[in-house]
């Protein structure tokens, strides 16, 4: 089934594949989205390059459908110490992972691959969705 989700674009890597939706985000929507990735490729599982795509997505989203933003920041860094990837906006804030809420899946999905996803959303000051995933040597591809 995930394979059926699974955009083409994750054929070329989680670094372009991010640079295109963003592109596609920003034509779509009247949020300026400021993307930060590491300046060489580094390949990463099938599932965690899929994973780390859907949190972006979903993250972006959210911030077109309920932040009322102007701005949004996403941040990819890989290090040996693991992945993080965080999505910021400048919009009302307010988000909560409450039932019924497409957070509450991502946070399962990142906790089922080891990782961690946290959300800070103060009313008024915007969102920030953290995920942050472990690496070992294997996970290199």
């Amino acid at each position: 089934m995930s394979q059926v989700l699974r955009p083409p674009m994750l054929d070329f890597g989680l670094v372009p594949t991010l640079h295109w939706f963003v592109e596609k985000f920003t034509e779509s929507s009247e949020i300026e989205v400021r993307l930060r990735t590491p300046p060489e490729e580094t390949r990463l599982p099938p599932p965690i390059e899929l994973l780390l795509y859907r949190v972006a997505q979903e993250a972006l989203t959210n911030v077109a459908k309920h932040a009322r933003a102007s701005l949004a920041h996403v941040e990819l860094r890989v290090s040996a110490e693991g992945l993080h990837l965080s999505v910021r906006d400048d919009g009302v804030g307010g988000a909560s992972p409450g039932p019924g809420s497409g957070l509450i899946g991502l946070i399962d999905r990142v906790e089922a691959m080891g990782g961690t996803l946290s959300l800070t959303s103060s009313t008024g000051q915007g969102t920030a969705l953290v995920a942050d995933l472990p690496v070992d040597d294997r996970d290199s591809c």
